[in-house]
């Protein structure tokens, strides 16, 4: 079994992170500040960068990413190491991931403005209870370098130790950042995206979203704005909230075989 990074490696990593980018990425903040000062958030992040902030998830005890693309800013795209099934987002968005997607975004939007949330199904999934720190620095250090986490196949032990090395160093610059070898790109991968349409009004509430769409591109392709979206039929459209509910029903069955032994 691997060890996980504690909170402190990856808020330290993080700093060095946007030092390295001269600041040109907003968030990147402790994770703790985010619900300990919570008013503060719209004096750090005005909206004008990218921004990007790793969030612990206090219902799974879990790391996952939080980006936003200043060319799309309708869009908040959520990078879950425990990757979900495409229709299956109500353990990704809980309670405490949408209240701090709420507390890092919600100032950017009016009430009744649609602002999607987006979960990345392309990912290479975690399969273990102890890397989703490691792969969330991972997909955090890509993303500022413009490249899309689907498309890696991350080498753990190598995002360890490029860890440790770049909180050691003083000021790291943006080639040591690119330099770090870090994972093994995957040919031909695209990212899935499972997107959510939901208000700042409702708490960005995902059982009141209308529908999901499934994106076939690339979670980093709106910077070149020709991004092509599967829009799910109006006929065979089913309120998100039915979706959640088939899945809470099949969740509580695999329950129940795995108490009755059956699996």
């Amino acid at each position: 079994m691997g060890k996980r990074l504690a909170d402190d490696i990856i808020d330290a990593y993080c700093d060095k992170l946007q030092e390295s980018v001269d600041k040109e990425v907003d968030g990147m903040l402790a994770m703790q500040y985010i619900l300990l000062e919570p008013n503060s958030i719209k004096n750090l992040v005005k909206g004008d960068k990218n921004i990007c902030q790793v969030i612990y998830d206090h219902c799974r005890a879990h790391y996952l990413v939080l980006f936003r693309n200043k060319l799309n800013p309708k869009r908040i795209i959520v990078y879950d190491p425990i990757v979900p099934q495409k229709h299956s987002v109500i353990e990704t968005l809980n309670d405490s991931v949408r209240e701090q997607i709420l507390v890092m975004f919600g100032h950017l939007y009016q009430d009744d403005e649609i602002v999607e949330i987006a979960i990345e199904t392309g990912l290479s999934t975690q399969n273990d209870c102890w890397s989703c720190g490691l792969r969330a620095v991972a997909f955090t250090t890509h993303l500022l370098l413009g490249i899309n986490p689907a498309n890696y196949e991350y080498d753990l032990e190598k995002v360890g130790k490029f860890t440790m090395e770049i909180i050691k160093m003083d000021r790291p610059d943006r080639n040591v950042i690119a330099s770090g070898q870090i994972g093994q790109e995957i040919k031909g991968n695209k990212s899935c995206l499972t997107i959510v349409r939901v208000t700042k009004g409702e708490k960005f509430a995902v059982e009141n979203g209308t529908a999901y769409v499934i994106s076939k591109q690339s979670s980093m392709e709106p910077l070149l704005n020709n991004e092509q979206e599967v829009i799910i039929p109006k006929e065979n459209e089913e309120k998100l909230s039915i979706l959640l509910s088939k899945n809470d029903d099949r969740n509580r069955n695999n329950d129940n075989d795995k108490k009755n032994g059956n699996i």
